[in-house]
This record gives C-alpha cells, structure tokens and sequence, in this order.
C-alpha cells in the first residue's frame, strides 16, 4: 500500500508522534492538577482541545462555532458537546499513523516505545469517553423533544380534546352523507334533463271538432287529435315528476351541506375553545419549530462525532497489529462504515 514511500528508521516516526502526545499528556495532567481533578475525570473535556492545540490552526473556527450551538442548545436542557475535538483527534491520529506507514513502508523492526503506548492508550481512552457521552447527549436531546411536545399537547384539557374529537367525528360523518346527497342529486337531475331533451313539442292538432260531428271523418279527426294530446300529456307528467324529484335531490343536498357547514364551524370552534389553550399552543408551539435546526444539527454532530472516533480507534489499532497486517488494517479503518441509527431522532 505503501511500498512507494520513502521509509526512514521507525524510531523516528513514533518518536514524532510520541513528542506530540507527550505534550498533550502533559499539558493534560498540568491543567487537570490546576482545575483540582484527576486526569480520568479530565481526559473527556482536555485532551481533545491540547491536542488541537498540538496540530495548529485547523479547527479553531470550527471549535468557536461549536461553542455558539452548546450556548444556543444549554438553555433547553442539551448536554455539551464536543464533536469538533473529536474529528481533529481523529485527524490527528490518521496524520501520524500515515506518516508512521509511509516512512516504514509498514514494516517496523522495533516495538512501540512504552511511554508512547502509554500516550496512545490515554489517547483511546478519550475518545471512548467521549464516544460514551454521545448517547447521552442524544437522550438529552430526545428528552428535550418529548417534553415540549407534551407541553403542547398539555394546552388543551382532556375534556376540550374529547370534545374536539366528537365533533371532528360528527363533521366528518356529515361530509360523507353530503356526498351521496350529492350524488342523488345528480342522478335524479340527469333524469330530468334526459326527458327534457327527448320531450316533443305538442300535436298540431285542435279538439275544438265535436266528437258527435256530423261525419265520420270529423269524428276520427277529433278521436285521433285526443289519442296524441293524451300520449303528450303523459310524457309532460313525467317530466313534471322528474323535475320535482330534481328539485328535491337538490333542496336536500343544500340542506344537508349548510348543516355539515355548522358542524364543522363547531369542529373548528371545538379545537380553540379557550383562547387561552390556543395562545399556549402557538406559543409552545412556536419555541418547538425554533428549537428543530438547533437539534438537528446537534444530531448530525453526534453522527460526525461517532464515525470520526470509531475511525480514530481504529487508527490506533493499526499500530498494535502485526507489521504485515498494518497497510491491510489501515485501508479497513479507511473505508470502515459506522452505523448511527442509534442516534437519530424522534421530533413526533
């Protein structure tokens, strides 16, 4: 893997990276002993910032940004977090265990100096520490979410609620019923119009001939005139009663859709009752909405925070592993995939 690299002695390259954590060590244990804490209370909350230290400018605008989401979260309970020392750590120990392949070629004839395993291992420690509060941190988060839902749920009363949702019930059973009101009314009205479109205009003839007329010819005149103003009548009577039918379809749908109207003016009234339940929703509701971004990216953080620790472990294993196994176990941590389900949200 990196057989093309110029190797140097591998004392030298440990002896690079034992400088750097040296230092870190201890600066840790010189501020631990001024703050009056041991240094395994202290590993999780210094290490990670002298580290940073060591490697330069990379991370301090991310660290200050960092500083300004913990003051915006803090107020509503979120634990600090410290996902920008985290992925510097893990820069850090990438940086140094390439340097270490790339001037051995992976191949070490001598054994890791003990005080840089000693560096090394408060290194890992660290990070584990810090890996073990990320749940922490998301179940404060969570809790953060379920306690301003339950404050917005909370301003409305179990009686408004019960309330609210029979009316919701009643108005919805109501629109049903309005739509196949709707639906006889088409039917009957399309009825109608069918018999209008097929209604013939009256016979062009006249009954004012005598049934007892003179002739025959004027009897079966009249006696043919009264047999087609019958059968015309009858096509009248039932267009009349199509219309009507028509009529009544369409009086009942607009009777039935100005009560379904009042029922749900009832509904909407039901669900604001009290001015004051709604004033305390939007109010709850809207610190809710404003607090969302703020979670989300500290949930994204945590995610960055536990794939760039789990990579930085794993980095550190590359030096504890057999000479032939480091390039393999170095491109493994490279393309390692973390998963972080665990640690998504539920925002209701």
């Amino acid at each position: 893997f990196f057989s093309h690299c110029r190797t140097m002695p591998a004392s030298m390259a440990l002896g690079s990276l034992s400088r750097v954590l040296l230092a870190a060590a201890v600066a840790l244990r010189s501020t631990a002993a001024g703050h009056g804490c041991s240094s395994g209370a202290c590993d999780h909350s210094l290490l990670a910032t002298r580290v940073t230290h060591q490697m330069g400018a990379p991370g301090e605008g991310q660290l200050e940004s960092h500083r300004r989401h913990r003051k915006a979260v803090e107020p509503f309970g979120g634990a600090p977090h410290a996902g920008s020392s985290i992925e510097e750590m893990e820069a850090f120990v990438q940086e140094q265990v390439t340097g270490f392949l790339k001037s051995t070629g992976g191949v070490s004839t001598e054994a890791v100096p003990e005080n840089t395993s000693a560096i090394l291992n408060l290194t890992r420690r660290t990070i584990d520490g810090m890996l073990e509060d990320l749940p922490v941190q998301h179940k404060a988060d969570q809790s953060i979410i379920d306690a301003m839902l339950d404050l917005m749920s909370g301003c409305v009363g179990a009686g408004t609620a019960k309330q609210t949702n029979a009316s919701r019930t009643d108005h919805s059973k109501c629109r049903k019923e309005e739509v196949e009101r709707s639906d006889e009314r088409d039917v009957d009205c399309a009825k109608h119009k069918a018999l209008r479109d097929a209604m013939l205009p009256p016979p062009q003839c006249s009954l004012g001939t005598s049934a007892s007329g003179e002739s025959d010819d004027e009897k079966d005149e009249y006696r043919i005139c009264l047999h087609k103003m019958y059968n015309w009548t009858l096509t009248v009577h039932a267009l009349q009663k199509a219309y009507e039918e028509c009529d009544a379809a369409a009086n009942r749908h607009t009777h039935h859709r100005q009560t379904c109207s009042s029922k749900q003016e009832v509904f909407e009234g039901a669900a604001c009752d009290l001015a004051s339940a709604c004033s305390c929703y939007r109010s709850h509701s809207r610190a809710y909405l404003e607090q969302i971004p703020k979670l989300q990216l500290a949930e994204v953080s945590r995610k960055t925070e536990l794939r760039a620790g789990k990579r930085a472990i794993c980095f550190l294993g590359v030096l504890e592993v057999a000479d032939e196994l480091m390039n393999e176990t170095y491109s493994k941590c490279l393309s390692m995939e973390t998963s972080v389900a665990h640690l998504e949200l539920v925002y209701g």
